[in-house]
């Protein structure tokens, strides 16, 4: 007998977003039937429910990709304390809590292509010879008119050529859209007028709407799992692409030393000390021990992943050692300047393409 209820698979068939890959195609469906078999009945039974409804869709298939990464750690997944909170046990037995959430992202961040292409036309016939950049600030709103921009800019250009306007810069913004133009010189002859175009950078917005979240659930994941260690599933419905350094100022606060090379063997470490304002030093967050990171890839049931670790967890020996990329304490305390003592980590794993269920 099936264990994907007809549900479920009328619900994924219906909407091509909820799996990416299509269910009628016997490879696939095959594939998610064995994922499934593995699972305990009541986890089964939770991510079913997770990936028939479309608000937790997400996170159904977040939870699949979590169990797979903590299966390299010989962890198993063994019951369901919440919806979104998975119990689960190490290869040593010891419990252990996998709270999964999911993030919605736009897949175009400038706005749908179709719109992009149609601005950066008009934009390309009214710069004419001269070359410029484009800065896309916020998504443009769909079906737009270029018209309107192009004539704005057109005035732009005649009062530059008047000498009305000093520098090479200018803004346009209204209630939907907001553009940054720059002038750059003449274009060269075979040469694009169009020099760069740039998208919204939303790094620092989406990331401090992570650490809202994150702080609301790890509390309600510690009240729900008694104060078992926690691990927090973050993934992200495209790429994630946060910057680095953005992520560590979040989770660690300020370095107090980064060592960094980029020879043939290519490391980074850098120390922290907790400050009471980072996340990781958030008494709330004492029983969170690491957070992963996961984003889709090409296939239907790959993913990449990528994780921190917290140095000032409660559970420091309860970490599970999974494999992969990850941010892991190497030093628990180094004396530093002005009396500090540094937690030291270190980026350690390969960056590879994870498979569900492999």
């Amino acid at each position: 007998m099936s264990v994907i209820p007809t549900v479920l698979l009328d619900t994924l068939s219906a909407d091509a977003g909820l799996w990416p890959g299509p269910l009628d195609e016997g490879p696939v469906r095959r594939r998610l039937e064995q994922v499934l078999s593995t699972l305990p009945s009541e986890v089964r039974d939770e991510v079913v429910d997770a990936l028939t409804d479309p608000a937790r869709n997400g996170q159904g298939r977040a939870a699949l990709a979590g169990i797979t990464v903590a299966s390299s750690s010989g962890s198993r997944p063994v019951g369901v304390v919440a919806p979104g909170c998975l119990r689960m046990e190490g290869g040593g037995g010891d419990p252990w809590v996998l709270g999964v959430l999911a993030f919605q992202s736009a897949e175009h961040a400038a706005g749908d292509p179709g719109d992009v292409r149609r601005l950066t036309g008009a934009l390309d016939r009214t710069f004419g010879s001269r070359q410029y950049v484009l800065h896309v600030r916020r998504a443009l709103p769909s079906g737009f008119d270029p018209d309107p921009i192009a004539r704005a800019v057109h005035l732009w250009l005649a009062a530059i050529d008047r000498g009305e306007w000093e520098g090479q810069h200018a803004l346009y913004e209204d209630d939907e859209i907001a553009l940054e133009l720059t002038l750059t010189g003449e274009r060269r002859e075979g040469a694009p007028n169009r020099v760069l175009t740039v998208g919204p950078i939303t790094a620092l917005e989406r990331l401090a709407g992570v650490d809202a979240r994150l702080v609301r659930q790890t509390v309600s994941f510690r009240d729900e799992a008694a104060d078992l260690p926690v691990v927090c599933l973050l993934a992200a419905s495209e790429r994630w692409r946060m910057p680095r350094g953005y992520v560590e100022q979040l989770l660690y606060g300020t370095a107090d030393f980064v060592c960094a090379t980029g020879s043939d063997a290519p490391s980074y470490r850098a120390g922290f000390s907790p400050n009471g304002r980072s996340l990781f030093s958030d008494p709330a967050c004492r029983n969170l021990t690491s957070l992963w990171w996961v984003e889709p890839a090409a296939g239907p049931f790959e993913f990449r992943f990528w994780s921190h670790d917290n140095p000032w967890t409660d559970h420091v020996d309860r970490v599970p050692a999974v494999d992969g990329r990850r941010f892991l304490v190497v030093e628990r305390e180094r004396a530093g300047a002005r009396g500090r003592r540094s937690a030291v980590l270190a980026l350690q794993g390969d960056d590879v393409v994870w498979e569900i269920g492999a």
